[in-house]
């Protein structure tokens, strides 16, 4: 199988982003409003905080890269479409399914104690394109959900024909 397929799904922004946002911009405020007129000491706790809001804020833009080459099905964490960061690397020999939500197999394994859940969908609430995919390794087994598009649910069912169910 010749190609490499990718699909890009953007995470819906949590609610609670924008009160955190305004939030820590308050805390950062009153921390260098104290260091003006307490003690100049608050300003090293106000680049402290400073640098810690640097790196937290782009973490409320997340988006999702799923690329599938030779096998091997890779998902991505993009923050705010500047940083990126190898979240899995799944084996397709080692997938036992690929299904949508419904399907029976999904169902009964997502609530199942014995597997963890990895959401890596859109969490958009709309949960027709969505897919789990039931993977075992040999520390954990896990129901992974995420939302590829027709080309790769194409490609992942061209490479194994057995795993993968497609929605009608």
């Amino acid at each position: 199988m010749d190609g490499i397929f990718e699909c890009i799904v953007a995470r819906k922004t949590p609610v609670y982003a924008l009160p955190a946002k305004i939030g820590m911009s308050l805390v950062l405020s009153i921390i260098v409003l104290a260091s003006i007129f307490i003690h100049p000491l608050f300003f090293l706790i106000a680049c402290v905080f400073g640098v810690f809001m640097y790196f937290m804020i782009p973490r409320f833009n997340l988006e999702w890269e799923y690329t599938f080459l030779d096998g091997e099905l890779r998902i991505d964490k993009i923050f705010s479409q500047s940083s990126r960061k190898r979240f899995l690397v799944l084996l397709f020999d080692r997938v036992d399914t690929v299904a949508p939500l419904n399907h029976d197999d999904i169902k009964r394994n997502l609530n199942n104690p014995g597997f963890t859940k990895v959401d890596c969908s859109s969490a958009s609430g709309d949960e027709s394109g969505v897919y789990g995919i039931l993977y075992s390794d040999e520390k954990s087994r896990k129901v992974i959900l995420f939302e590829p598009d027709e080309k790769m649910l194409k490609a992942l069912r061209r490479y194994s024909p057995r795993k993968v169910t497609v929605a009608q």
